[in-house]
């Protein structure tokens, strides 16, 4: 289980005790597990007293993303971008996206939507976390410090 938010990393961190500490009662109680639309469900109706704080979350549960916000949306998709640059990156991803591309090919797509995100949107941070998620689970795809160095030294590299 993996959480992001829009927030700082300390509301992602509690967020993501008060839903695994959820979950572990929810098995407690009915002896089996909880899917993950009803965590995310569940995330969800624990959010909507934050409504219009702007507390949204990236929920990643086993092969699945699904988007969760404080004004009760929950969305689940192949692809998601949360946050002020989120047009840029969905510009990036649009033009170059194929369900045929290799693994490093997606990769190397995210990272160059990632970085022309922040390059453009002010608010964006500098740090970028790639993580490709499959059927076994999200494994890291890399950490880059510096997404406009790292762009450059591989268009160098190319």
């Amino acid at each position: 289980m993996a959480l992001e938010d829009i927030c700082s990393g300390a509301d992602c961190m509690l967020w993501e005790r008060i839903l695994i500490r959820e979950i572990r009662l929810y098995e407690l109680r009915h002896k089996r597990r909880l899917s993950i639309r009803a965590s995310a469900k569940l995330l969800s109706c624990m959010l909507h007293p934050f409504k219009g704080t702007d507390v949204c979350v990236a929920l990643t549960l086993g092969p699945r993303v699904i988007y969760v916000c404080s004004d009760g949306a929950r969305l689940q998709g192949d692809i998601i971008s949360v946050g002020s640059g989120s047009p840029y990156a969905y510009g990036v991803l649009d033009g170059g996206l194929s369900w045929s591309l290799s693994k490093e090919e997606a990769i190397s797509l995210a990272r160059e939507a990632v970085f022309r995100a922040t390059h453009r949107d002010a608010y964006s941070g500098n740090n970028v976390d790639l993580f490709h998620i499959d059927a076994d689970a999200g494994k890291r795809a890399g950490h880059t410090p510096n997404p406009q160095q790292s762009i450059e030294e591989t268009r160098i590299l190319l």
